[in-house]
């Protein structure tokens, strides 16, 4: 599958400790980057990056 808001995973491997995943890189932060530092300062994170957001990940799962 190939979409501008999904990573491609090129291979997975289980092993009885742990599963791994290879994927492509995407350079940017994720999300738990981002509360966080919304956390830090003490303020929520701009509307428009929030709809931003919610609509990459609606398209996505489209």
């Amino acid at each position: 599958m190939k979409h501008p808001h999904l990573l491609q995973v090129w291979q997975v491997h289980a092993t009885p400790a742990a599963l791994y995943i290879v994927s492509e890189y995407l350079p940017g932060f994720d999300l738990e980057t981002v509360a966080s530092s919304c956390a830090l300062l003490k303020r929520p994170p701009l509307t428009a990056f929030v709809c931003f957001i919610a609509a990459a990940v609606a398209d996505a799962l489209d």
